[in-house]
């Protein structure tokens, strides 16, 4: 069974059990485990979402297709090397070269979204950390006070050492920089296009392979939201 034919019939079969069974007999499937990583993963991005898909023409074996696909979309797509409209012929090319099922599974590992009802814990239980989830850390609230002449004063035991700040009103922002390309995502992991000026920024420090985790902060609340959530690109300028 090849993994185009495993993912058809977890797409078919809206049965959880089924889906975990099906899975178990693949657990020696590498190729499998490996789409599924690749999906799943919250840090890697292809950014080609948009493109002409050519006729299918294509009469490969399943696997061998799967599989030169994702070397080629990880070395070309998601390293940066091809962009823009070359990043976008370049997919064209190679969904050209494939029958209408690779296509379509291969359409669906480029967005990053294979719409046959596994989670990713579902995918952990039969590969244990194989997916690693997007996460932040979050703070906890602190009751306080304020009185005159002392400020805000804490009233829930605090161990030190610990960070203590305000919270401010703005939408949580983290920004991942590795290969000289920055990444910005929200708390959910949903990546974030619309802060060019601040991307330029740190795509121009003179340090690499790091991650900053903060709020982006407009003026007001809306005007933080009305950037950050819109869904255009470029909104920050």
């Amino acid at each position: 069974m090849s993994t185009i034919d495993v993912l058809e019939q977890l797409e078919a079969n809206n049965s959880r059990l089924f889906k975990e069974d099906l899975l178990e007999s693949q657990i020696s499937n590498d190729l499998l485990k490996k789409v599924f990583v690749t999906v799943g993963d919250p840090y890697l991005n292809f950014y080609v979402n948009k493109f002409k898909m050519p006729a299918a023409e294509g009469q490969g074996d399943d696997d061998v297709v799967v599989e030169q696909f994702l070397d080629e979309i990880y070395e070309n797509l998601a390293t940066r090397k091809k962009t823009g409209n070359a990043a976008k012929d370049f997919v064209q090319y190679i969904f050209g070269g494939m029958t209408h099922s690779q296509q379509k599974w291969c359409l669906r590992i480029l967005l990053k979204n294979l719409r046959c009802g596994v989670q990713s814990t579902t995918v952990n239980k039969v590969w244990p950390g194989a997916v690693v989830g997007f996460s932040v850390q979050l703070a906890e609230s602190l009751s306080t006070r304020y009185e005159d002449g002392k400020g805000i004063i804490i009233e829930d035991e605090v161990v030190y050492p610990i960070r203590v700040e305000p919270k401010l009103d703005g939408l949580r922002c983290v920004a991942v920089k590795h290969g000289g390309e920055v990444t910005m995502f929200t708390r959910n992991g949903n990546v974030l296009e619309t802060l060019p000026r601040i991307k330029s920024v740190l795509e121009k420090a003179p340090w690499n392979d790091f991650v900053l985790d903060g709020e982006v902060m407009g003026e007001t609340w809306h005007d933080s939201a009305s950037v950050v959530m819109s869904h255009k690109k470029g909104k920050d300028d």
